[in-house]
């Protein structure tokens, strides 16, 4: 009967000793981050190659989303690509870039060509500059009959000027005014050299110069449309995600358009990265840089909304009340709502 007993004890020991062991493990595994709340087991970022224009604030919101984790949380791991304006597109279709910023005017003629891409945020709005030297124009009015220097006379800027020019004021830039092309980057320069009367100019490259008074703002473009009557809440700037890129990672431009909006509220609130950002990119002195940050969180603070996208429909085709389907490259331009990929959260 001993014998039977201590074979019994023995046996009830050995159990409890497995039933331990296995709670031990089972508490292990309780410890690993996949079981946590919240969290997934450790797999590589996916990588989103994002095209900038050196010197601007286009490197703004992916230099913030890197540093700050805010790709990291969405899966992303972010790569930064320096391209002229001109090869954006290039790089979109021929799978070099995977996003690009620019103007939605252009963005909704590129799916006829074959390359059927999604909008997921918005860049900015139409902040950019008509300026002049101090002893120069003054107003729209005054473009009669004088040279203005333009990035393009298909972008929208310009498009823009030349309906308020005709609405209001009765003349076509396009017959009535020297038009003369030149990069961003020349543009200010042939103003201070006389060669032009006035410029339409990117607002990043202007705002110094206008600051010291060196040059003059006579109206942003917003207030061109603002002093037209025309919808002021429309899209211009706005973010382009390629179709490779979503073919390749299927269900994450949404994650896409969620990151961006939250790297855009970070650089709406947060005051002490602007610093940084205004004098080491943008190369703002250190005295302007609180102006700067005011005028680019305007600019940056467009709406990217299905509204956004209606005000944007109403914009063109108060444009194309007033000049017509010459008036656009490629005639009148589509805004399909199946190229938008809205966030799940402003």
């Amino acid at each position: 009967m001993k014998r039977k007993s201590r074979i019994q004890t023995l046996a009830a020991a050995a159990v409890a000793v497995i039933l331990a062991c296995s709670g031990c493990s089972a508490g292990a595994g309780t410890d690993k981050p996949a079981d946590k709340p919240g969290a997934t087991a450790t797999t590589a970022p996916t990588l989103l190659r994002w095209v900038v224009f050196p010197g601007t604030d286009s490197e703004f919101l992916p230099k913030i989303l890197e540093s700050k984790g805010i790709a990291a949380k969405y899966g992303i791991k972010i790569e930064t690509l320096s391209l002229a304006n001109s090869n954006f597109q290039t790089a979109l279709q021929g799978g070099s870039a995977d996003l690009a910023q620019n103007g939605l005017i252009s963005a909704v003629s590129l799916p006829a060509k074959g390359l059927d891409i999604k909008v997921v945020g918005s860049f900015e709005g139409y902040g950019n500059y008509l300026m002049s030297l101090p002893d120069g124009p003054k107003s729209v009015s005054e473009l009669k009959g004088k040279t203005l220097g333009a990035f393009s006379n298909t972008q929208i800027d310009f498009t823009v000027l030349r309906a308020v020019a005709k609405k209001l004021y009765g003349f076509d830039l396009v017959t009535d005014t020297k038009v003369v092309p030149a990069a961003p980057g020349l543009l200010s320069q042939l103003l201070t050299k006389k060669e032009v009367d006035a410029v339409l100019q990117f607002s990043s490259i202007g705002f110094t110069p206008v600051q010291r008074k060196e040059l003059t703002n006579i109206a942003t473009v917003s207030a061109l449309i603002k002093q037209a009557g025309w919808d002021t809440k429309a899209l211009n700037l706005v973010y382009l995600l390629a179709p490779q890129w979503m073919q390749a990672n299927p269900g994450k431009a949404q994650k896409v358009a969620d990151m961006i909006v939250e790297g855009q509220n970070f650089l709406q609130t947060d005051d002490s990265v602007w610093p940084d950002l205004s004098t080491s990119i943008a190369k703002i002195p250190e005295d302007l840089v609180g102006a700067y940050m005011k005028e680019t969180r305007l600019a940056m603070s467009t709406e990217y909304s299905p509204g956004a996208v209606e005000s944007t429909r109403k914009l063109f085709g108060s444009l194309l009340d007033v000049l017509g389907p010459d008036g656009f490259a490629g005639g009148p331009p589509e805004v399909p709502s199946s190229m938008f990929i809205f966030p799940t959260k402003k």
